[in-house]
């Protein structure tokens, strides 16, 4: 019943934080991680949770997406040259700060 609401609460928003959640449910870190991690498959990135597995839905987006993409390369080649791709995940074109770097 916990999971359910905890995965309500991320859906809404998911730059959500696992200090939110605990506070929002009034339970522990620990609960909230494992209900995250374990109970609903679900790991951070790039400060945000999401499923390891796409859902349907998600799959037919990507599909449609992917076509597309096609067709807007198929259209005009010289777009080919403005993407940079790696693993299925954007990588932008610049190096940012660390933190230490900005002070």
């Amino acid at each position: 019943m916990l999971v359910g609401k905890i995965r309500t609460f991320i859906d809404e928003d998911r730059r959500v934080s696992i200090e939110t959640i605990y506070k929002q449910f009034e339970v522990s870190v620990r609960t909230v991680h494992k209900g995250i991690h374990d109970e609903l498959d679900m790991r951070k990135i790039c400060a945000k949770s999401v499923p390891k597995m796409l859902s349907d839905e998600q799959k037919e987006r990507r599909v449609s997406d992917s076509r597309e993409m096609v067709e807007l390369i198929n259209s005009d080649p010289r777009l080919l040259m403005a993407l940079v791709t790696c693993d299925e995940s954007w990588i932008y074109c610049y190096d940012p700060e660390t933190k230490r770097q900005s002070f």
